[in-house]
């Protein structure tokens, strides 16, 4: 008995020590409600998008083995920008990493398409999706992503065409399905919110590749307003959905 109790406490100890180790080297737990996103995709999403050469990085934390840095820029090229957004020749950019991360790795003296937001800090509307290395491929793809509506005659804003019923009532257990068909400029790029909230739907609720959502097992938890959200090139259009159960 006392050597089944020493087998079992060794086996034990390799197991939580092994867990740990997992964890240490792979912090990296990929959200499954960010769904992957093309070039041309990330481009629509991100308000700024540049293409910059990575002049030096520096160390910002270090998070168990692995670090986060900053990654100072000269841009060459404003593909996108905000309005409200001033952007210098020079300037560095945080939350980069490694992809055990689900950031970005870039390198010095290479050139990537960077896409950012506002504040001209890494955007990752996908995992590893912040930077990507400024081929022409890339960079033709990245220009996709926007066009200008008052110059361009083929560059039309994005026009919700089937939106569901205002305020919608499922049973409890349930299901229901919203779609969010548009028309416009393509491609387009369908984010639906919850609340306010892209990354906190309901547990039961599955995206299309149409961009329709899937939502099952209906509950008083996952009631309330949902708002699908159509981005293409010229801009983007919103449309809200209240659902009780």
């Amino acid at each position: 008995m006392a050597t089944y109790n020493r087998i079992f406490a060794c086996s034990s100890l390799v197991f939580i020590l092994s867990s740990l180790f997992l964890k240490t080297v792979n912090p990296c737990s990929p959200n499954p409600y960010k769904p992957d996103r093309d070039i041309t995709e990330l481009a629509i999403l991100a308000p700024v998008v540049i293409i910059a050469r990575v002049v030096n990085i520096s160390v910002d934390s270090n998070i168990q083995m692995f670090t986060q840095y900053s990654a100072c820029l000269n841009v060459t090229e404003i593909i996108k920008r905000d309005d409200s957004v001033s952007i210098p020749q020079t300037f560095c950019t945080k939350h980069f990493g490694t992809e055990a991360m689900c950031l970005s790795h870039v390198f010095p003296n290479i050139s990537y398409v960077f896409y950012l937001n506002t504040d001209l800090q890494a955007r990752y509307d996908a995992h590893f999706s912040a930077a990507r290395p400024a081929t022409d491929v890339v960079v033709a793809l990245a220009r996709r992503g926007y066009c200008d509506v008052e110059n361009s005659t083929n560059c039309v804003l994005p026009n919700v065409t089937d939106v569901p019923k205002k305020l919608i009532a499922v049973d409890e257990g349930g299901s229901v399905v919203l779609t969010c068909h548009a028309s416009g400029t393509k491609p387009y790029v369908v984010t639906w919110f919850y609340k306010g909230d892209s990354s906190g739907m309901p547990l039961y609720s599955t995206i299309g590749y149409d961009g329709s959502l899937f939502l099952r097992k209906m509950s008083t938890t996952s009631r309330g307003k949902y708002t699908c959200i159509v981005k293409n090139a010229a801009g983007s259009v919103s449309r809200d959905t209240r659902i009780v159960v």
